[in-house]
Formats: structure tokens, C-alpha cells, sequence
């Protein structure tokens, strides 16, 4: 495979970044260190800290969205049991 030896653009490299985030987050690796791999291959300058943590909220967002089912259900279940616990001692 030849790799193109000029550096991509910033809106290219952060969307392939944003996806490889996307991609790795929940496999049992490192996530940054695919990041980094990634910005060495492509010759992205150094990553700023802004585009690290715009990459961990997303994924966090997006994570939150998945899960916003389970979690309503779980606070909701916690609600229900604080309110039986308070019955029961009054």
C-alpha cells in the first residue's frame, strides 16, 4: 500500500479520527493509542487537547444515547425503591 506522503487536511483527518474513536472505543484496547497510530501514518500534527476531548464527548454522547434506555430504567428503579424505603419507615 502507498500511502500519499503529503498531509491531510483537518476536516479529514478529524472526521477518520472521530470514526476510528467511534470504532475502538469499547474494544479492549486503547482508543487514544489508535489516535496517535493514526496521526503518525497520516502525518496529522500533533493533536490539540480541544480535539482530544471533542473525541471523548462525542463518544461519552454517544454512549449515553445507547444507553439512555437502560439508565432511565435503572434511576427510575432507584426512585421507586428510595420512596418504598422512606414508606416503610414512617
Amino acid at each position: 500500500i502507498m500511502l500519499d506522503p503529503r498531509p491531510m487536511n483537518s476536516e479529514t483527518s478529524g472526521a477518520i479520527m472521530g470514526l476510528l474513536q467511534g470504532l475502538t472505543e469499547f474494544l479492549p484496547v486503547s482508543s487514544d493509542g489508535h489516535l496517535a497510530a493514526f496521526g503518525l501514518v497520516a502525518q496529522v500534527p500533533e493533536m490539540s487537547l480541544s480535539l482530544v476531548v471533542l473525541l471523548h464527548t462525542g463518544t461519552l454522547l454517544a454512549t449515553l444515547i445507547v444507553l439512555a434506555p437502560e439508565i432511565r430504567q435503572l434511576l427510575a428503579g432507584m426512585w421507586t425503591d428510595a420512596i418504598d424505603a422512606t414508606r416503610r419507615w414512617t
